[in-house]
C-alpha cells in the first residue's frame, strides 16, 4: 500500500488536475482596428504525475480584447483551445489570458503591437 492519492474536497473519479500551463501561438497580436486578427491560445490540463487530463472542461477569461472559446473541454492530448482577438481596440496594451480547470488556473501574456 502506501500509494493512494487523496483529493482533499474533491469528487468525481477523474484524477484531480494539478497544473495548467497556458501557451500563446504568438506573444504578440497586431492592433487591428477590426479584430479579425487572432492568437491561439491553448491550455494543457496535467495531474500530479504530469499525465495529460482528457474531458477536462476549461474556462479562458482575458483581460481586455476577446477571447472565443473553440475547444472549451480536453482532449486526448489534454489540451483546451481560444482564439484571442484585440476585440477591435487596436490600442497598445498588454493582454492576459488565464485558463481555470478544477480550481488550478495558468496565465499567459499577449501584447497588442502596431
Amino acid at each position: 500500500g502506501g500509494n493512494t492519492i487523496t483529493n482533499p474536497g474533491g469528487g468525481g473519479g477523474a484524477a484531480p488536475v494539478a497544473s495548467i500551463t497556458v501557451l500563446a501561438a504568438s506573444p504578440q497580436l497586431p492592433s487591428d482596428q477590426t479584430g479579425l486578427t487572432t492568437v491561439q491560445v491553448t491550455a494543457q490540463v496535467k495531474d500530479a504525475g504530469n499525465a495529460v487530463l482528457e474531458d477536462v472542461p476549461v474556462s479562458f477569461t482575458a483581460t481586455s480584447g476577446s477571447i472565443a472559446v473553440t475547444q472549451p473541454t480536453t482532449d486526448g492530448a489534454g489540451l483546451a483551445i481560444a482564439q484571442l482577438s484585440n476585440g477591435t481596440n487596436p490600442a497598445n496594451r498588454n493582454i492576459t489570458i488565464t485558463a481555470t480547470a478544477g480550481g488550478v488556473s495558468g496565465s499567459v501574456v499577449v501584447r497588442v503591437t502596431g
